[in-house]
């Protein structure tokens, strides 16, 4: 099947969308997989970390994932590693053309996103500050680079892929987006806007258009989503619009999830937990000798946390002398209880030997608990173990995997291992690695 495209103002996101849309709506083999009716719902019902949150519909949108599960499967496949599609929402006359079976061009989109990494994780207001900060970090470090390599390999890997499946010629560049301002930043939510020009060819004819988006990330009761609203750039109008729905819509979602956000700011600390923030804070303050005071106790009780910090400090010589034995010693009680950021650790000291005898194949057992839980470090390292050998046989098409995934959850130094893995790899690995990373992925890794 050929199919040719015309471009008229779609976004980088949206043109994949229509791309995958005509892989299931399209062909004489493919039966319309969209029902003849557009949704009216007023809300949609997500769920987080086995918890409900609801999202209002944006008056004049419609929920354009009300479809087939294998449409749904291939929205999910469009999202970047790190985050997976909850549901994409169109304009109802987009919708209307959609669930007809036309081709519509979406100009106009709006989508909700989760980050599987932090799916089960329970966030409260400090950690959600926390979170941001990181953000902004990345973006006054990186900027534009750090989003437009995770977009770009994603989106250049992905149109490899469907150029082969469906017989198309496409090509894409993005342009480095640019972070034109903040569009707010309170204690439950955070949210910026960017523009991306992009260069699509096709057959010869080349096409250059821009695109304005906003990406908020946003605390609802104790978990974690991200919401975007983008459009076709073509004037102020665009990029009003844009500023407009995102400010309007994430305060819905807010005032939708009310009762849960204040039981999450309101919440009751048990005195382990408060002692535990006073030993960590005391830690990371430059206090050493009350964070011992205040953290030991609870490691020796068996709190996790408190066992991995003081992991840290015997590690580090900070409030006590330095020893690699009794580091292992607190980093392994921590990783036993399932604690990531221990077993990451654990795995680095069994391949160096410190404070235990040197097993390699007892690092990759360590790095795999890590990795699996969406450690980054660790699912490089597990990346390294495959490309050497160590504790695991040689697996180049592994090890491009896991190093594509931890560069697409945000570890920048894997970006270097994956141009120089790919310069000793044959097409057929590259691309059987690839398909290695979606899976992976779609199964929340529990088929890596």
């Amino acid at each position: 099947m050929t199919v040719t495209w015309k471009h008229a103002g779609r976004s980088v996101f949206a043109l994949c969308l229509s791309l995958l849309l005509a892989c299931t709506t399209t062909g004489v083999d493919s039966p319309a997989r969209f029902k003849n009716e557009t949704s009216e719902q007023d809300e949609l019902s997500i769920i987080v970390g086995g918890e409900e949150i609801l999202v209002p519909v944006y008056p004049g949108f419609s929920n354009a994932d009300a479809a087939d599960p294998v449409v749904s499967e291939m929205l999910a496949i469009m999202s970047p590693g790190s985050s997976r599609v909850e549901a994409v929402f169109v304009t109802r006359e987009d919708a209307a053309k959609l669930f007809d079976g036309a081709m519509p061009i979406f100009s106009r989109f709006m989508d909700v996103r989760v980050m599987p990494v932090f799916e089960n994780t329970e966030i409260d207001v400090e950690w959600f500050r926390n979170y941001v900060d990181k953000q902004k970090t990345l973006f006054r470090d990186f900027g534009t680079q750090w989003i437009q390599e995770r977009w770009s390999n994603h989106i250049a890997d992905f149109l490899d892929e469907l150029n082969q499946y469906i017989g198309t010629s496409m090509e894409i560049e993005i342009g480095k987006p640019v972070i034109v301002d903040t569009l707010f930043d309170q204690d439950d939510a955070y949210g910026f806007l960017t523009v991306t020009r992009l260069e699509y060819q096709e057959e010869g004819v080349r096409t250059s258009e821009a695109t304005v988006r906003s990406g908020a990330s946003i605390m609802v009761g104790n978990r974690l989503i991200l919401v975007g609203v983008e459009s076709s750039f073509r004037d102020q109008a665009d990029v009003d619009w844009v500023i407009e729905v995102s400010r309007q819509w994430v305060n819905s979602i807010l005032r939708k999830n009310p009762s849960r956000q204040k039981a999450v700011d309101n919440r009751v600390l048990t005195d382990e937990q408060k002692e535990l923030d006073r030993g960590i804070k005391a830690y990371h303050s430059g206090l050493p000798q009350l964070a011992l005071e205040v953290l030991k106790p609870l490691a020796e009780q068996g709190n996790a946390v408190a066992q991995l910090y003081l992991g840290y400090m015997h590690a580090s010589g900070r409030g006590v002398p330095r020893n690699d034995t009794d580091a292992f010693k607190w980093f392994r009680r921590s990783a036993v209880q399932g604690n990531a950021s221990a077993q990451d650790i654990l795995g680095w000291h069994y391949a160096n030997g410190l404070g235990v005898d040197q097993d390699y194949e007892a690092a990759f057992e360590w790095y795999r608990a890590a990795a699996i839980q969406g450690n980054v470090r660790a699912q490089s390292s597990l990346a390294l173990a495959y490309a050497y050998g160590d504790g695991v046989p040689v697996d180049d098409v592994r090890s491009l995997m896991w190093y594509r995934i931890a560069n697409m959850n945000g570890y920048e130094p894997a970006a270097v291992s994956i141009r120089a893995a790919k310069q000793y790899m044959s097409p057929e690995q590259i691309k059987e690695a690839e398909s290695k990373v979606l899976k992976c992925l779609l199964s929340r890794y529990q088929d890596c």
